[in-house]
């Protein structure tokens, strides 16, 4: 057990190296928790592979069940997967997959001058939603 809780704040120093949300660290933080008391529960020193099966497993269960919310489940996903892959001494590794189409060059710098019209009244996180939603409709269109 002693063993998991190790790896797992190896994995949060990892975590806390990439630019993520507090509220997300500390996501990860609760599913490495939910993680130790599940071997635990299951008698297990280490968290392989083998175990990531069965707990996800369990997890979807909880998230079809209501539980869980998808969000909360995909995150358990990868935390287990990123404390496994600490333990069988492999590479972290956390990547964003993100296949932008690209925009028209008019469009790029009108979006730019209204994102900066936007800064001067509105929250940070409110501009950055706004803009990628009027970003996906002109790629779109």
């Amino acid at each position: 057990m002693q063993r998991i809780i190790e790896a797992s704040e190896r994995v949060m120093v990892f975590l806390n190296n990439i630019p993520l949300s507090t509220h997300t660290i500390k996501g990860y933080r609760n599913c490495y928790k939910k993680i130790a008391v599940f071997c635990k529960s299951i008698e297990v020193s280490v968290f392989t592979d083998d175990e990531v099966e069965p707990f996800i497993k369990t997890q979807l269960l909880c998230a079809k069940e209501g539980k869980l919310c998808p969000q909360y489940y995909r995150l358990l996903r990868r935390a287990a997967a990123l404390l496994s892959d600490q333990m069988q001494g492999r590479e972290l590794v956390r990547r964003h997959k993100c296949y932008r189409k690209k925009m028209n060059n008019l469009f790029e710098e009108i979006l730019a001058e209204f994102k900066s019209y936007l800064s001067q009244s509105l929250s940070p996180g409110t501009v950055r939603i706004t803009v990628n939603m009027i970003q996906q409709f002109l790629v779109w269109w």
